[in-house]
């Protein structure tokens, strides 16, 4: 049979015949390409249930189907753990989650596909859900406050979902949640003042006249100056717990010494022609001086010795109050304690060369201490700001409120050594009216500012180096409590007469520490 076919509007062309085998040729062909596009928009329709919910059979007890894959590098062979289903989603494509009513894909989640393992979960209302990873997933760029946070945990508040080139790598980017900290310090102390402890005068100055301040000649040999206020060395030793892994909330115990300063000063007749301890006379009421060598008179040797040192710790709760893509800002409540410990020992050794004491020695010594311990609460802020991930500045502000109770420890001892060894319990700048143990408490202050710059060669080290300034207000030092005026009529055997000089009395003063801070962190 043949069929004439005149396409429209050509009326004139000639007539074409078809032989119907041909025609059924096409009609086969019209057909195969229906079904397969109605089996592709079948497939489409269908994406995300399972074999249950695509034939219509699924019931409220059944459980959705769980599909496995593993991402592995290109060119390697993909294969799934179950039998691969036409539905799957290439897993180079952003992970979408269709809407249930439209139909139509919302924003990728930006999840990041990486060698790790996940899984798809299909449910009747055509969504699909994509479970996080395991822990050993690599974080996406935007993960700055720890793995997921941002990501794969947008709900948890730990970060920004945004990202950045801030956002590579926050200071505290792991599930890391003990921190130890070592540093060592090169700094600095408010020197330990002193008055006028030793002078000299020169040689051919009369014996009333030698070493007495005020008069032509006399020159200090020690003291009226400031002492232990060069560099020392010392340490500060942290350990961190955090309690969460976005590192929001820990703990912080930390120890802060410096190593003890001493200054130590020597004299005798045998460097110098004259020798001589400087006070006040309250009996005469004048300038005075007690003589440790004089040509022809006395022979003897005087030393000095100051010692000074100081520590500190602290217990704080550290929490963020705000974080930002390149940052975080964290308060600071906790506990802090405080010791500053000097001492001043002056000793001397005479042999009497004339007189009625001739040949005989003394042996005299005074010594001063004085200790500061502070108790308090203590609050502050710490600011951190990192452009990228291998650098990041700390800022840090700390006040703490407490009392310091001050304590001052006065003694003196006499040896005189004649027919027989005699003791008594006074020295020249310690007698009867100041010997003793004395202590107080006062409201006191310390503040501390710190600034540290910080290099991060992995999420486990850091080394930082930072300045560190510490202000203590209201302390009792060893050479304040020394008082150079003497009633001479109570030095031993005597008795006193007139007034109870030398006088114990508190006099504060105030106490600053800074340096440099050179460290190693790390993170477990």
């Amino acid at each position: 049979m043949y069929v004439l076919i005149r396409p429209a509007g050509a009326s004139n062309m000639p007539s074409q015949r078809i032989h119907s085998s041909r025609l059924n040729l096409l009609r086969t062909l019209f057909c195969l390409l229906t079904v397969v596009v109605t089996a592709s928009l079948a497939g489409a329709d269908a994406f995300g249930q399972g074999p249950a919910e695509r034939n219509g059979r699924r019931t409220a007890s059944q459980k959705p189907e769980i599909m496995r894959w593993r991402v592995v590098p290109k060119g390697a062979q993909k294969t799934p753990r179950h039998q691969a289903s036409t539905n799957a989603r290439p897993t180079s494509r952003p992970h979408r989650r269709p809407d249930a009513d439209t139909g139509k894909p919302t924003e990728p989640l930006n999840v990041a596909v990486a060698q790790a393992e996940y899984h798809t979960e299909a449910f009747a209302d055509d969504s699909v859900v994509y479970a996080p990873p395991p822990r050993s997933f690599e974080p996406s760029a935007c993960d700055d406050m720890g793995p997921y946070c941002d990501s794969l945990m947008p709900s948890s508040g730990c970060g920004n979902a945004q990202c950045t080139s801030c956002d590579r790598r926050n200071s505290r980017t792991s599930f890391s949640r003990l921190v130890g900290r070592a540093e060592y310090l090169l700094w600095w102390t408010s020197g330990l003042d002193t008055p006028p402890l030793a002078t000299t005068s020169p040689v051919g100055t009369g014996q009333d006249q030698a070493g007495v301040l005020g008069q032509l000649g006399t020159s200090v040999l020690f003291g009226d100056n400031e002492y232990n206020d060069g560099s020392r060395p010392g340490g500060r030793y942290t350990i961190g717990l955090w309690d969460d892994d976005c590192q929001s909330r820990g703990w912080e115990f930390s120890y802060l010494h410096l190593g003890n300063e001493t200054t130590s000063f020597s004299a005798s007749n045998a460097n110098t022609g004259i020798l001589a301890r400087p006070f006040f006379n309250e009996t005469t009421n004048a300038q005075d001086a007690r003589l440790i060598a004089f040509p022809g008179v006395v022979d003897g040797s005087l030393n000095i010795d100051m010692t000074s040192k100081f520590q500190s710790a602290e217990a704080l709760y550290r929490w963020t109050a705000q974080r930002s893509k390149c940052g975080r800002m964290e308060y600071l409540l906790g506990y802090r304690f405080a010791e500053l410990d000097d001492g001043i020992t002056i000793a001397e050794s005479t042999l009497s060369l004339a007189g009625p004491t001739a040949g005989t020695s003394f042996d005299l010594l005074d010594q001063f201490d004085s200790k500061n311990t502070f108790h308090g609460g203590q609050f502050g802020i710490a600011c951190q700001w990192q452009p990228n991930r291998c650098w990041s500045i700390d800022l840090i502000g700390k006040l703490a409120l407490g009392a310091t109770q001050r304590q001052a420890d006065v003694t003196g001892r006499t040896l005189v050594s004649a027919v027989g060894n005699i003791e008594n319990p006074a020295g020249l700048l310690t007698q009867g009216s100041n010997i003793g143990s004395y202590s107080s408490d006062n409201f006191t202050t310390i503040t501390e500012f710190g600034v540290t710059l910080n290099r991060h060669f992995s999420r486990s080290l850091t080394a930082n180096f930072g300045y560190t300034f510490l202000y203590w207000n209201d302390v009792a030092r060893a050479g304040d409590q020394i008082d150079l005026n003497v009633n001479t009529s109570q030095i031993p055997p005597g008795v006193l007469v007139g007034a109870a000089r030398p006088a114990f009395a508190f006099r504060s003063t105030d106490f600053w520490a800074q340096g440099l801070r050179f460290g190693l962190e790390l993170q477990f």
